[in-house]
């Protein structure tokens, strides 16, 4: 009883038995076990339903010539999964530095930033003193959420107050007297 010299294998047959679900995966993988001489290609699948036919080699080659090849694709990949290991961990520090708690900022914090944004004195005045009363008063809570960014929170203000105004300006109520 041997082998065959020649023998069907059929691509997704195999792919299922060996648990790859890629077909580009399973080519690749066909076509270094082909260039490392584990076994010849006698005639080629048309597409992936149709089976490769193949001849086996004999192995006293083979695993030299793939040594060789592997060594080679290792140390490639090595170096690269070396660079992707890197990257995260400093996207992880730098995550971290940036995540820290949230400190509130204190009156002068906020008047100084209403001022940079083009804010007048006397309004910077009145409105950082709303703005840190009111965020004090929901334990500088946003929603549901911890405020993490003052700043954002007081050009939102500011916006806010701005269009109050505006529509104040615009719409101005007409009282009429009874009576």
């Amino acid at each position: 009883m041997g082998w065959k010299k020649k023998f069907g294998l059929p691509s997704a047959m195999t792919m299922e038995v060996i648990g790859i679900k890629s077909y580009n995966t399973y080519k690749k993988t066909f076509e270094d076990l082909v260039e490392w001489g584990f076994f010849e290609v006698v005639e080629r699948s048309k597409n992936q339903y149709t089976a490769n036919i193949i001849a086996l080699s004999k192995i006293d080659k083979a695993p030299d010539k793939a040594n060789a090849k592997h060594l080679i694709k290792q140390d490639q990949s090595t170096e690269q999964s070396n660079d992707s290991i890197i990257k995260p961990n400093k996207l992880k520090n730098e995550e971290t530095k940036k995540s820290s708690r949230f400190s509130p900022p204190s009156m002068k914090e906020v008047y100084c930033y209403m001022i940079e944004k083009k804010t007048t004195k006397e309004i910077a005045a009145s409105e950082c003193q709303k703005f840190v009363n009111f965020y004090e008063s929901k334990n500088w809570y946003v929603g549901k959420n911890k405020m993490s960014k003052w700043k954002s929170a007081v050009s939102g203000w500011l916006s806010r107050m701005d269009s109050k105004t505006e529509n104040q300006n615009n719409n101005p109520t007409s009282r009429i007297p009874i009576g």
